[in-house]
């Protein structure tokens, strides 16, 4: 099997769904699919662009790479906190049976020796000029501690009384204060033993719903 047929269906069965639903995200009809994963007929390229863009891959590896054999990544899952959860999510973070009533995704090919965590943004307050992460947007992020902060990174930081996704100012290891790209909306400073956990943001994978 060709190699783009074979990353066709590892995509697909990534997301656990059969051919017809897969079909339904790119607005291709089931037999389609099948001929497709089966090696019945080539997918033009704007098809394989938007799989590309939708699965956050590159089209080179799309074409390339054998993305469901590669040892050093796995389809992995991660824990999708949602504006919905945000509430129950400040309370009991640190319970392993409520972290596990929270929605999975599935991403192909992350690096399963690092622990992700998804969030969905809300508000307006770090896009500009149509930049930015926007509300709606899942960002992902990578554990981290406030004493290992970067000045001007972008970190997810969760508060006894909401979860804020914003650019690091400055930090003198007991105070912390946090930026927007948006110039109308405040900065947001906030005690070092205040904060529950602090996520460091890798990527924005725009909205996934």
């Amino acid at each position: 099997m060709a190699i783009i047929h074979q990353n066709i269906r590892a995509l697909r069965q990534s997301l656990d769904v059969n051919q017809q639903k897969f079909g339904d995200l790119f607005d291709l009809s089931r037999p389609a699919v099948g001929a497709y994963e089966e090696e019945r007929a080539e997918p033009k390229i704007d098809l394989l662009v938007r799989m590309a863009k939708h699965f956050h891959v590159s089209l080179d590896d799309l074409l390339t790479k054998d993305l469901d054999l590669d040892p050093q990544k796995t389809q992995n899952k991660l824990l999708l906190v949602q504006n919905s959860d945000y509430v129950h999510y400040i309370k009991a973070f640190g319970d392993p049976q409520y972290l596990s009533s929270l929605t999975e995704l599935k991403l192909p090919f992350l690096d399963s020796r690092i622990a992700f965590r998804a969030f969905e943004h809300m508000g307006n307050e770090m896009n500009f000029n149509n930049s930015g992460i926007f509300y709606g947007d899942v960002v992902l992020g990578i554990k981290t501690t406030p004493d290992k902060l970067q000045n001007r990174l972008i970190y997810t930081v969760v508060c006894p009384q909401r979860i804020l996704t914003r650019r690091l100012l400055h930090s003198d290891k007991a105070v912390l204060t946090f930026g927007t790209e948006n110039p109308n909306f405040p900065n947001f400073t906030i005690e070092a033993s205040q904060i529950l956990e602090i996520w460091g943001i890798e990527q924005r994978l725009g909205q996934v719903f």
